[in-house]
C-alpha cells in the first residue's frame, strides 16, 4: 500500500504568489491551527513558519517576527482576547504575542534554560497556563506567563507530549507523558496512569469525552483505541483506522457524538459517538493528516492541516473541501531548476512532490503523474530539448519526454534512492546517477546504464559536469571529492577526509571549482589537483554554490544558515538574508538570462527570490 504523504493525487491546484513571504510553491506540514472564537475569519497555522489570515484561510501572510530561525510546532490563542497567542518551537521555545502575531518574545520559565514540549490554555481562566517539558515535569502560570512555579509535584517527570484541560471541567487534565496516558482531576495533585492496556504503543493524542469522562479516545501509531472505564479496558476500533497512525482526535463542542480523526490514511468521521466510522477525505486525495481543528463559532467547519499538503477547510462536516494554501509558504523544497531556454519555467522537488510554474514563479501546479512517490529530490533538464527531464526520487530514477506532465520509471537497478543527477551539457545523451549503490552512467539518454565505480562512489551526494569538456563530471560526498572521465577512470582528490554537498565550476574558467562543506567552501583553480581551505566558516554546512555567469568573482553559497555572497572569489564572504523567510536553504538557482535574479529553495519557506543579486529577498 502507498502511503499517502504528498499531494499526487490530490485535485489540480494553481498557486498563486501573494505580496509577502516566499514565492511558493505553497502547502508544507501544518502541526497546528488556531481559530478566534469572536472572529472565525482570523486563523494561525504552524507548519515550521508561523501564519495568520485574515479571511478565514482564502490567504495567508507570515506573522513570524521573534521567532526568526525557529520552526513554530504548537499556536494557541487565548480564548477571550484574540490578539494574545502563545507558540512552542521544535527547539523547546516558548513565545508570546500580545498584537495578533506581529511581533512574538520569549518566555523564561526558571533560573535555567529547559525544553518546553507542550502547552495548555486553562478554557474558563485563559491567564493560567500549563507547560509541559522535556524532563523537568510541568509548570503552572496564574498571570499569563510572567511568572512560573512547579506544577504537579507527584507527576513522573516523563517526556510530555501534550496536555489538555477539560472545557466542561477544568479540574481535569489529561496528559500524554513519555508512551503513557495520565490523568488527573484534582487539578493536577495527584496523578494516574490510565493506558495500561495499551503499553505497548506509541501515544500520539488523546481526548476525554466532554460529559462522559470515563470515555477516552487514544491516538496510537497502531490506530484508534477507546476506553468506556477511565482506562481499565481499552478496545481498538478495527476499522481503516486500525491500519494508520492517528496524531489528531477532536470531539465536536457542539454535538459531543460527532468525534473526527486525522490519520497517515486520511481524516474519519464518527456521528455515532465512535461505534462506527467513515473516511470523508474523497476530495483530499492520498494526504496523510497531522492536525485537525474546528471553528470555534460553526463546529460544522473544521480545519484539517496534512503531512506536506498544507491545509485545507472543511464545510458541511468534511462534505465538501476547499484546498486554502494561498500565501502558506512552508513547503520543504529540496531543488530548484530553471528550464536553461526559457527562465520563466521552474521546476521544484519537494517532499510532497514536483512542482511546475510556467510563469517565473507567480503560480504553481503539481506535475507528479506516474510517481509512485512524493519524495521528490533531484531534477535535471536536457539542454537541447527542455521537455526531457530526469527526476530522482527516493524510490528511484523517472524521465518525462513532456515537460514532466507524466513521468515514466527508468532502469530496475536505479530502484533506489537517488541522491545528485547530471547531465553533459555538451552531450544530452551523456546522464550520470548519484544512487545509494553509487553512480551510474547512461551513454544514451537513459535506455541503458553501467555503474561507473561502486567503491569510490557509493556515497556521493552531488554531481556537476563540466561545460567544457564533454564527458568530465565533478562529485563530492561523504569521503571526499571525485572527477570522473570518459574512460570511466575515478580520480579522488588530495583532501580532508569531510563531507562535501555542493559543487560549483567557473563558466568561463574551467579549471577553477568550487567545493562546498561543512568547513566552508574550498577552491581549486588547476581543474582540482591543489585546492585551497577555506579562509572563513559560513556558520553551517553549504548546501548550495552558484558562480555568477556574468562574474566569475562573484559567488553565491546557500548553507543551513543562511546566504552568503563573496565578491572577490571567495576570499570573503558577506551574509545575504535581507527578507529570507527560512535561512535553511537547501538549493539555489540563477536565471539564466537576468544573471541578478537568485532563488533560494528552504526547509520551511518555499521559494524566495531576490532581483538584485541577493542585497533583498521576497
Amino acid at each position: 500500500m502507498m502511503v499517502g504523504l504528498w499531494i499526487a493525487l490530490a485535485p489540480m491546484l494553481i498557486m498563486t504568489a501573494p505580496a509577502e513571504g516566499g514565492i511558493g510553491p505553497y502547502g508544507g506540514t501544518i502541526n497546528s491551527v488556531a481559530v478566534s472564537g469572536k472572529d472565525s475569519r482570523v486563523l494561525y497555522a504552524a507548519g515550521g513558519t508561523l501564519f495568520r489570515s485574515t479571511d478565514g484561510g482564502r490567504t495567508w501572510a507570515s506573522c513570524h517576527k521573534g521567532l526568526e530561525g525557529h520552526s513554530a510546532i504548537l499556536v494557541l490563542m487565548d480564548p477571550i482576547n484574540p490578539n494574545i497567542l502563545y507558540v512552542t518551537t521544535a527547539a523547546g521555545g516558548l513565545y508570546k504575542s500580545a498584537n495578533a502575531g506581529a511581533l512574538w518574545k520569549p518566555m523564561t520559565i526558571g533560573d535555567s534554560p529547559m525544553t518546553v514540549t507542550t502547552m495548555a490554555i486553562d478554557p474558563q481562566i485563559p491567564h493560567r497556563l500549563y507547560v509541559g517539558t522535556a524532563d523537568r515535569g510541568m509548570f503552572m502560570s496564574l498571570d499569563g506567563g510572567l511568572i512560573w512555579t512547579a506544577f504537579a509535584p507527584n507527576l513522573k517527570s516523563f517526556y510530555q507530549r501534550a496536555l489538555r484541560v477539560t472545557a466542561h471541567n477544568p479540574k481535569t487534565y489529561t496528559l500524554i507523558a513519555g508512551n503513557v496516558i495520565q490523568r488527573s482531576t484534582d487539578e493536577g495533585q495527584r496523578w494516574s496512569v490510565i493506558s495500561g492496556g495499551i503499553a505497548d504503543v506509541s501515544i500520539l493524542d488523546a481526548v476525554v469525552h466532554p460529559y462522559k469522562p470515563n470515555v477516552i479516545f487514544a491516538g496510537t501509531h497502531q490506530g484508534l483505541f477507546q476506553t468506556m472505564d477511565g482506562g481499565e479496558h481499552w478496545v481498538r476500533h478495527k476499522t481503516l483506522l486500525s491500519d494508520w497512525p492517528v496524531f489528531a482526535i477532536v470531539i465536536d463542542h457542539g454535538d459531543a457524538d460527532t468525534i473526527y480523526v486525522g490519520a497517515l490514511g486520511g481524516i474519519y468521521r464518527s456521528a455515532d459517538g465512535g461505534k462506527t466510522w467513515a473516511p470523508i477525505n474523497r476530495e483530499l486525495g492520498e494526504l496523510g493528516v497531522s492536525s485537525v481543528t474546528l471553528d470555534q463559532s460553526d463546529a460544522k467547519t473544521l480545519y484539517v492541516g496534512t503531512h506536506y499538503g498544507g491545509l485545507y477547510k472543511g464545510l458541511n462536516q468534511g462534505r465538501k473541501w476547499q484546498e486554502i494554501n494561498e500565501g502558506l509558504s512552508n513547503l520543504p523544497v529540496r531543488c530548484i531548476v530553471l528550464t536553461p531556454l526559457a527562465s520563466n519555467m521552474i521546476y521544484a522537488c519537494t517532499y510532497g512532490g514536483v512542482y511546475r510554474s510556467k510563469d517565473g514563479g507567480r503560480t504553481w501546479e503539481p506535475i507528479n503523474r506516474g510517481l509512485d512517490t512524493g519524495d521528490a529530490v533531484t531534477l535535471v533538464i536536457d539542454p537541447v530539448d527542455p521537455n526531457v527531464i530526469y527526476l530522482g526520487t527516493g524510490l528511484g530514477l523517472y524521465r518525462s519526454v513532456d515537460g514532466g506532465e507524466r513521468w515514466r520509471p527508468m532502469f530496475h537497478d536505479l530502484k533506489r534512492p537517488i541522491r545528485s543527477l547530471a547531465i553533459d551539457p555538451s552531450d544530452s545523451n551523456l546522464v550520470l546517477a548519484a544512487t545509494s549503490a553509487g553512480v551510474y552512467r547512461s551513454t544514451n539518454a537513459g535506455l541503458h546504464w553501467a555503474n561507473v565505480d561502486r567503491d569510490y562512489a557509493r556515497d556521493v551526494l552531488v554531481l556537476t559536469a563540466s561545460a567544457t569538456e564533454s564527458g568530465l563530471t565533478y562529485a563530492g560526498g561523504v569521503r571526499g571529492l571525485y572527477r570522473f572521465g570518459t574512460d570511466s577512470e575515478v580520480c579522488r582528490f588530495s583532501l580532508p577526509l569531510e563531507e562535501f554537498s555542493s559543487l560549483a565550476l567557473d563558466g568561463q574558467d574551467p579549471r577553477i571549482i568550487y567545493a562546498g562543506s561543512y568547513s566552508g567552501v574550498y577552491k581549486s583553480t588547476d581543474g582540482g589537483e591543489t585546492w585551497r581551505w577555506p579562509l572563513a566558516r559560513l556558520g553551517s554546512r553549504v548546501m548550495a554554490l552558484i558562480v555568477d555567469p556574468d562574474d566569475p568573482q562573484v559567488v553565491y553559497a546557500g548553507t543551513w544558515a543562511g546566504a552568503y555572497k563573496s565578491g572577490d572569489g571567495g576570499l570573503n564572504w558577506t551574509p545575504i538574508n535581507q527578507g529570507l523567510l527560512s535561512q535553511n536553504i537547501q538549493a539555489m538557482a540563477i536565471d539564466t538570462r537576468r544573471h541578478k535574479v537568485l532563488y533560494a529553495a528552504t526547509t520551511a519557506g518555499s521559494i524566495s527570490v531576490s532581483a538584485d543579486g541577493g542585497e533583498t529577498w521576497n
